[in-house]
């Protein structure tokens, strides 16, 4: 009895440390939305402008939170083709002198720091795939360069890349960072035998997992993310009763109204579909990029999340 009580008071002071965290979490925030009515608005990075998104960054932009992807600055051995039975002699290279992916075009300074990748393997799929980073993050970086050298400050000062092979499928995170914490992601899966690009359903049969029992998977798992980012609608509401500029209960109620249809569109049909970006992870599970609805700044940010798959 004495152990069972023990433990329900260490779950009871869990309960409340995360409560106060989350609480903290949405006061900052709220904080910074105060700040935004004041100055007009925030910056922020979400999905990018649509008048801008071809040359300023490239498609299936996400902003990244926790992932299991392997960097490229770790051991080439540990996630190269002998990694997970993936073995060199049976992948039919494009270079025999490069790693399975190595960087094609490296630049660095103190003002950024740019690496891209090509992936090394003999096919169209893979001619495709490299075709698609170069145009996407190279010549960006080429734009970078000519205004450094005209006096603009660089914008996009980071370009890397991740990437992990399990069984029989590469998985290619291809990564740029911006001000304001922005990073926006491309993931490629490719099957690393044949060279032919792996779907979202193919990469799921082979979990045994059908697309449906993903997707049903991933609601949860996106409001998960939402209540780790703003807390509870009531978390929310209170950061504002609590605010020291005094908000009417009128707005207060507006804030959470706003707070429920910003849920409801992170976890609506219309956000989650077949469409949505995956890849595996360096632990051999999937990961999503998330897209996260956000209460302040933009109109909604990406999220790396792991699944159970």
């Amino acid at each position: 009895m004495a152990q069972n009580k023990d433990h329900q008071n260490h779950q009871n002071t869990q309960d409340t440390q995360n409560h106060q965290s989350r609480q903290k979490k949405a006061g900052l925030i709220i904080a910074l939305v105060i700040l935004a009515l004041m100055i007009g608005g925030l910056a922020g990075c979400g999905a990018p402008d649509k008048a801008a998104s071809d040359s300023d960054a490239p498609d299936d932009s996400v902003v990244s939170d926790d992932s299991n992807i392997a960097s490229n600055e770790d051991d080439a051995a540990g996630n190269d083709a002998d990694s997970n039975n993936a073995t060199a002699d049976t992948i039919k290279k494009s270079d025999s002198s490069q790693e399975v992916v190595y960087s094609s075009f490296t630049k660095k300074s103190d003002a950024y720091s740019y690496d891209v990748p090509a992936i090394n393997i003999d096919s169209a799929d893979v001619q495709a795939i490299n075709a698609a980073i170069q145009a996407g993050y190279r010549d960006k970086i080429n734009g970078e360069l000519a205004n450094e050298q005209q006096g603009l400050s660089v914008v996009m000062h980071t370009a890397g890349y991740e990437y992990s092979i399990n069984d029989n499928v590469l998985s290619l995170v291809v990564h740029s960072e911006y001000p304001n914490d922005c990073v926006y992601y491309q993931a490629f899966n490719v099957d690393v035998y044949t060279g032919a690009s792996v779907s979202n359903s193919e990469l799921l049969a082979s979990r045994n997992v059908s697309t449906a029992d993903f997707l049903s998977t991933l609601p949860r798992l996106y409001e998960a993310q939402f209540v780790k980012l703003y807390g509870t609608k009531e978390e929310w509401m209170d950061g504002f009763r609590n605010a020291p500029s005094g908000w009417t209960e009128e707005g207060i109620e507006e804030q959470g109204n706003f707070y429920t249809r910003q849920l409801e569109a992170t976890t609506s049909p219309a956000n989650i579909d077949s469409d949505t970006p995956i890849f595996v992870n360096s632990e051999n599970r999937i990961s999503v990029v998330a897209n996260i609805q956000a209460l302040a700044g933009a109109g909604s940010y990406y999220y790396i999340l792991d699944t159970a798959f």
